[in-house]
Formats: C-alpha cells, sequence, structure tokens
C-alpha cells in the first residue's frame, strides 16, 4: 500500500502523492456489484458506506460492493 509519503522514481520522474495544502481531499465511491448503482464522489469512506448500508436495506438481495478510492498524485521531472 502506497503510504501519504511514497515516493516511486519511473524514468526521469518522480511521482508522489499530492502534498500541497490546496490539494482535493481523498475521494471515496461505492459501487453495488449487482445494479452498478454508486454512490457518487465522497470526501469520507463513511459518507460511501453510509450510501451502501442505506442501498442494501433498500435492496436485500444487493449486498456486493466495489469501494474505489481516488488519490491525488504529481510527476515531477528530476
Amino acid at each position: 500500500m502506497n503510504g501519504p509519503h511514497t515516493v516511486i522514481p519511473f524514468g526521469g520522474w518522480t511521482i508522489s502523492r499530492e502534498g500541497v495544502p490546496q490539494a482535493p481531499p481523498d475521494g471515496y465511491t461505492m459501487e453495488c456489484r449487482i445494479c452498478k448503482k454508486d454512490s457518487g464522489l465522497r470526501f469520507d469512506s463513511e459518507g460511501a458506506c453510509d450510501w451502501a448500508a442505506t442501498h442494501v436495506d433498500q435492496n436485500p438481495t444487493h449486498t456486493a460492493f466495489h469501494e474505489a478510492l481516488g488519490r491525488y498524485w504529481r510527476a515531477i521531472r528530476k
């Protein structure tokens, strides 16, 4: 797993997590694997999980979900 201080060298580039204060927060989405509906982009994992709990409550056979996590990275030429 890549932590906030991970640096990945690649060719003439260094790729690392976006570290500036104005960088967007991590984004989370939960998608129902049965009907493909999703939570939409949330900026906390709890919000995405809340959506999944509501969705399964309304659709009791929809018990499988996929979580997508979006993190912001930046490439800098060495």
